[in-house]
């Protein structure tokens, strides 16, 4: 007997340009996603994704988010912002956004 499992996740990166995390928008889409950092068994990183190339600054400004469907059965190991930097500077003004998913 042949077995066949289909697994229907959703998994978007979304870019969101506000200086409010706790906007209208976000609320609305928590209903349906989950945020992956929320998840995370492991979070690393700084708080925030967004340097606009100001180094000495910290970095609080979180405008890049990874949501996830909430299905059964995914978890979130980790969660990073990846922040290197190269003499002294960033070689973007977003940092990259890692997330490590188990089915």
């Amino acid at each position: 007997m042949l077995w066949r499992l289909q697994i229907f996740t959703t998994i978007s990166v979304i870019h969101y340009s506000v200086k409010h995390t706790d906007s209208e928008l976000m609320t609305s889409l928590k209903l349906k996603m989950n945020d992956s950092k929320e998840l995370a068994k492991i979070s690393f990183g700084p708080d925030g994704t967004f340097s606009g190339f100001k180094f000495n600054e910290p970095v609080t400004r979180r405008i890049d988010y990874i949501m996830v469907s909430k299905s059964k059965g995914l978890e979130i190991e980790k969660y990073g912002v990846l922040s290197s930097s190269i003499n002294l500077r960033y070689p973007s003004d977003h940092f990259p956004v890692l997330v490590d998913l188990r089915f």
